[in-house]
């Protein structure tokens, strides 16, 4: 419930750059058409494979693992992610990314650069409300 709230809160603060970022995502899925092509290959081939490795009770393939309590939420289109990182990430002198304070946050325990897991998590989420199809998990169905 809490982390509805900051997603909610992220989107409504982000809301110009979010729109921006959805009405490009869309032209060029509309104007590239193998993109969406490659993007409904990708998640069909990863849920044959994530269906797979359900079947094995202790197998770690494909980011499966029953022993972990967190799994993988998201694995965005390689495109999609290229226009995240132009619109939000900050590079310095040498072009190397550095704390952009949305995307990436620096980890103050042992000083590296980390996702930020609050915006990622409402990036998520604003795709799904857009309609956008970026996600490339696919869903596990077993019957």
């Amino acid at each position: 419930m809490q982390g509805e709230f900051k997603m909610n809160r992220i989107k409504s603060r982000h809301a110009a750059e979010l729109s921006l970022l959805g009405d490009t995502v869309k032209m060029a899925q509309e104007r590239v058409p193998l993109l969406k092509a490659t993007a409904e290959t990708r998640r069909e081939v990863r849920s044959m494979t994530d269906a797979l490795s359900t079947l094995g009770a202790f197998t770690k393939t494909n980011g499966f693992d029953p022993t972990r309590t967190f799994q993988h939420v998201a694995n965005f289109d390689t495109a999609i992610w290229t226009l995240i990182l132009d619109m939000f990430a900050r590079y310095d002198a040498e072009g190397n990314q550095i704390d952009d304070g949305l995307l990436y946050k620096t980890d103050p325990k042992d000083n590296t650069l980390k996702l930020n897991k609050d915006f990622f998590f409402a990036l998520v989420s604003f795709f799904e409300s857009q309609g956008i199809a970026c996600d490339m998990r696919g869903k596990i169905i077993l019957n």
